[in-house]
């Protein structure tokens, strides 16, 4: 009493009629008799248009007709509709965990079978609409595909193509005075004491203050682990020998005196820097030739440690400025 469409054979009989030299069957829309056809044992062939209906039957002979049977309700099936499209992101990294795929109900399912590309794995949601899939180290790019199943088989699959991009490998970092160099060549991005360095992106990174240095490389939207780290207790690092800075009181309560002596005429830029890499104070074009002094006013900044910076076309350096309150 209960088919699925396309099912073919499916044997129906009645019980021998006295007298009766025919039979008659009356069958669902969609159904045909494939063998019997007279007798009082067929099999029917449901097409995939096949639908719901009753099954009779009537035996007759020179006579006439006799009086039909009770009819057989008959419950046709079929299988779920073509599922829909497929949402989620298309392109994912190696090591992605959680990553959500979904499409609407599929009419007439009951459950739904999912395949992810190799090296992924369906974590939750495997027979729902819904399901969450981890990538692996080892993911590859291939094709998540969905079908609609219930108890006549599954449905038309859909389909969505997912590029599996490779994680970075971890980069390591050096240092060669006041330089930080990463061994990546592109990707970069620094950090100090885990914050991020706006706009430091490139293969080296100068030093402007204490802290905690380490670099993530990240292609194709994939980030790598996070580098070796590189700890920075002082940046009293001058670019060359000759060059001769002082800096003091320091420790001071915000007067200060800059003395920089150099045998070859140089032109620097003075900035002050705060802990967060901002410039809380400045002074352009000073130009050394011998012994040149600058007096600066930091009362106005809170107590802390900042930056000084001094730049030239060819050098930098940076010495540590403690204000005491």
């Amino acid at each position: 009493s209960t088919v699925c469409a396309g099912t073919s054979s499916v044997a129906y009989s009645v019980a021998t009629v006295s007298n009766a030299t025919s039979y008659v069957w009356t069958v669902p829309a969609g159904t045909t008799i494939a063998g019997g056809v007279g007798t009082n044992s067929i099999t029917l062939n449901y097409s995939q248009s096949a639908t719901s209906g009753g099954i009779s039957v009537h035996a007759l002979n020179a006579c006439g007709d006799g009086p039909s049977s009770a009819v057989l309700p008959v419950t046709v099936n079929t299988l779920p509709s073509s599922a829909g499209t497929v949402n989620g992101t298309n392109t994912v990294c190696q090591g992605s965990a959680g990553i959500v795929y979904s499409l609407s109900a599929v009419t007439g399912a009951t459950s739904y079978s999912w395949t992810v590309p190799a090296g992924a794995t369906i974590v939750s949601g495997g027979t729902t609409n819904n399901i969450s899939v981890d990538f692996g180290m080892s993911a590859t790019s291939g094709n998540i595909t969905v079908n609609g199943v219930n108890n006549c088989g599954p449905g038309i699959a859909s389909t969505i193509a997912i590029t599996v991009n490779s994680k970075p490998a971890t980069p390591t970092i050096t240092q060669n005075v006041n330089i930080l160099n990463s061994n990546a060549a592109t990707g970069n991005q620094w950090y100090r004491d885990g914050y991020l360095i706006p706009g430091a992106t490139s293969q080296s990174h100068t030093i402007l203050q204490d802290g905690t240095y380490t670099v993530i490389v990240t292609l194709n939207g994939c980030s790598s682990d996070v580098s070796n780290s590189i700890i920075i207790l002082h940046t009293d690092i001058a670019s060359l020998d000759i060059e001769q800075v002082k800096l003091y009181p320091n420790p001071g309560t915000g007067s200060f005196w800059l003395s920089v002596t150099s045998p070859v005429s140089t032109i620097y830029d003075m900035q002050v820097l705060n802990a967060l890499g901002a410039c809380v104070f400045t002074a352009g074009k000073l130009e050394v030739n011998g012994t040149f002094k600058q007096y600066f006013d930091l009362h106005d900044l809170s107590a802390g440690i900042y930056s000084l910076v001094l730049r030239s076309a060819t050098q930098q350096i940076v010495r540590k400025i403690v204000i005491n309150k």
